[in-house]
């Protein structure tokens, strides 16, 4: 409407402040268009592609409530009403994804065009649902041709997704990279100290993780990551207890922040009060070996043997890495020595 009355420079104010707000790439692909003189934002609407794009909405909405399977529903209603609705195809895909439809997902994503401002978000997506299925090195694939053909978002990603692979030797550079580009972004500096902390360069691990939080002071995951790192290597106790407590305070219901804040007070000697922290950690998340492992040692120091033996167990049926598999096994058959040891486990992220 701005940009018909000719108030060119409020249409201009108006979409970068909600680019800014959202990163929304279809944002910015109005901008390049205002930049090259249009009038308007988009082509001329159809009854269909209005109607379509008055239903996206109200399907978006559902799905990130309570009536998800209505707002699915709904979005792809949006989809048959006008299939060139980019937006609403992206939201159908990720509904789908939601509900592990992966295969579902990747065909809702294969309809976006390349031109798409949600392109490089759809090759993304894809990659992350390959991963999903557990077909590591097709995702690994899609995501790495994404970060050559693609922006910094992709490059991120691609970084990320080597990070939940525990390829951190790999990722660690991308991220030097992205953050030797001129970015502040918290999430660099914390996704690049925790791969640092998996290759043993703790000191370099810390200071990305204090930067971090100088950026970002109030970010639970760093917040939590950093004091359950002090915590597990037996540093600055009382400094990590207190940086899980507040996030904790900023995210009540995690179960690895719960679990970060028993552990702590574990390590502090206060297994009584360890314990309720640890066994509301396993029921919020009930398949995490660590957590279960975490519980199981707790129980073992305030007496509770058949049940320590029983979580150390359970341990071995989630999957766990080499080392916790060996110490949850050893656990089980000799039990804990009379003094806490400082046990090797790290947090997943």
């Amino acid at each position: 409407l701005l940009l018909r009355v000719n108030q060119r420079d409020q249409a201009v104010t108006l979409l970068q402040n909600y680019r800014d707000q959202t990163g929304n790439p279809e944002i910015e692909a109005a901008l390049t268009r205002v930049a090259g003189g249009a009038r308007t934002l988009a082509r001329p609407l159809t009854a269909a592609r209005g109607a379509a794009i008055g239903v996206y909405g109200l399907g978006a909405l559902l799905s990130q409530e309570t009536e998800a399977d209505d707002g699915l529903v709904i979005l792809s209603l949006a989809t048959m009403l006008d299939p060139t609705l980019d937006a609403a195809q992206l939201a159908f895909a990720e509904s789908q994804r939601d509900r592990g439809h992966n295969e579902a997902a990747r065909a809702a994503l294969a309809r976006l065009p390349q031109a798409s401002p949600y392109a490089e978000t759809a090759s993304l997506m894809s990659a992350w649902t390959l991963r999903d299925d557990g077909e590591q090195e097709a995702a690994l694939a899609a995501a790495r041709q994404a970060a050559a053909t693609g922006g910094r978002r992709s490059k991120t990603a691609y970084a990320d997704l080597l990070r939940t692979y525990d390829h951190y030797s790999e990722a660690e550079p991308l991220y030097t990279e992205l953050i030797g580009e001129g970015s502040d972004d918290w999430r660099l500096y914390f996704a690049r100290g925790a791969s640092r902390e998996r290759l043993g360069r703790w000191s370099d691990a810390e200071a990305d993780l204090q930067h971090a939080l100088q950026i970002e002071p109030d970010q639970p995951d760093v917040l939590n990551y950093l004091g359950y790192s002090w915590v597990d290597r037996g540093e600055h106790l009382q400094e990590g207890l207190a940086l899980i407590t507040r996030a904790l305070e900023a995210r009540p219901n995690s179960g690895a922040i719960l679990d970060s804040l028993g552990w702590a007070h574990y390590r502090l000697g206060d297994y009584e009060m360890a314990l309720g922290y640890l066994e509301r950690a396993v029921e919020l998340e009930p398949s995490d070996p660590i957590l279960n492992d975490h519980l199981g040692d707790c129980y073992w120091r305030v007496g509770r043997r058949v049940e320590a033996r029983f979580q150390w167990r359970r341990v071995l049926t989630l999957k766990p890495s080499g080392d916790l598999e060996a110490q949850a096994q050893s656990k089980i058959e000799a039990g804990l020595p009379r003094t806490p040891l400082a046990e090797n486990a790290r947090r997943r992220q």
